[in-house]
């Protein structure tokens, strides 16, 4: 007796569903995905065997749509029995099968069961060190990953060492820095910087601005982003006049490429303010608060939060540049404006009326 030849399953109308409810999920549209997958199953489940790759990619699909939709515990069903499907068609670090457990992962952790999405992770990430080697891009990828659940869930020192131990593998494989191994230094530096490592931090992110100026150039969004970042933690250490610098460098910078009333140079423009206001540098800092009143008046409106702060900043500025009629004026507007916009307790409010019944008792 011959051998039978297998049905042409492209041609089956289980195949034809899947393809449709594909369509939805790259339109975002997972509600009307979620019956033509459940038809297609049934299909499936009736005429293939349980390892059929059709019959996986709906299961997978399925639960992976159910999680965009949060119901949870159906997704997590479904992820399961396409774990266990995967993992006897496949082997447990197939590529496929660690897909899926990732993707099982990251609906866990979004449901935030992360104690669970931990033990997911690390079997991702234990299987691609078998499947795929430690210096792989996919596993330190998957690094990065449980470092940073691991720094969500607390365990701050572990997801360090991790940040670490990838970087190493990224500098042994790599000649020169990588855009990848950046981010990883960039991400060690930031948490150096959270946690009060300053010295170390403003070291790491020396070598990420050279590596990001030497990759993309000086002008890079990314490039400008480090910048900002060195400026923070070299403020943080007490170098107020290198910060002042790097601050300023990154503004002129952000001013001519991007224009004065994009998000990237408020925020330039606004850290500057925030150094020179703190260590007192008001003739410098004057300007640039005109500057920002000027820009929130324009794309915001007069009763925005951000330009009420910026106006009530300035008015403070001209205070203490021996202006006090001004600074009177200007807290005196801020005060019309909050008490029309804002709830008595907020504390911008108080602060506001504090200043403002300061300077109206000087000025009598």
């Amino acid at each position: 007796m011959g051998k039978s030849e297998p049905s042409n399953t492209m041609n089956s109308p289980h195949f034809d569903l899947i393809q449709k409810a594909q369509t939805f999920v790259s339109d975002g549209n997972f509600a009307q995905a979620e019956p033509l997958y459940r038809m297609a199953l049934v299909e499936l489940e009736r005429t293939v065997p349980p390892t059929h790759p059709h019959l996986l990619v709906c299961l997978s699909s399925l639960a992976n749509v159910l999680a965009e939709k949060q119901e949870w515990e159906e997704a997590e069903v479904f992820y399961k029995r396409a774990l266990e499907g995967h993992e006897l068609a496949y082997g447990k670090s197939d590529a496929k099968t660690l897909g899926v457990l990732r993707s099982f992962g990251i609906t866990m952790e979004e449901k935030g069961d992360l104690l669970e999405a931990e033990v997911l992770f690390r079997h991702v990430l234990q299987g691609r060190e078998q499947s795929l080697g430690k210096s792989h891009p996919h596993t330190l990828a998957s690094v990065k990953e449980l470092a940073q659940l691991l720094t969500k869930i607390g365990q701050r020192s572990e997801a360090e060492a991790l940040h670490w131990s990838a970087l190493k593998l990224h500098k042994a494989s790599n000649t020169v820095e990588t855009a990848d191994s950046l981010v990883n230094m960039s991400e060690i530096a930031m948490k150096l910087l959270q946690d009060g490592d300053f010295t170390t931090s403003v070291a790491m992110y020396r070598k990420v601005l050279a590596g990001r100026e030497g990759l993309f150039g000086p002008e890079h969004d990314e490039t400008l982003r480090t910048l900002n970042n060195l400026a923070c933690a070299i403020q943080e250490s007490g170098n107020m006049s290198e910060a002042e610098r790097l601050f300023s460098k990154a503004l002129e910078i952000r001013e001519r490429t991007l224009g004065p009333r994009h998000e990237d140079t408020i925020l330039s423009r606004s850290n500057l303010i925030d150094l020179l206001m703190k260590f007192k540098e008001f003739a410098t800092a004057e300007p640039l608060l005109r500057k920002a009143v000027a820009v929130f008046m324009e794309i915001r409106g007069p009763a925005n939060r951000d330009t009420l702060i910026a106006l009530f900043n300035h008015g403070m500025c001209l205070g203490a540049l021996g202006r006090p009629d001004e600074a009177l004026s200007i807290v005196q507007r801020v005060e019309r404006e909050v008490d029309r916009a804002f709830q008595p307790d907020d504390p911008f409010v108080q602060k506001v009326k504090t200043i403002a019944a300061k300077l109206r008792g000087a000025s009598s």
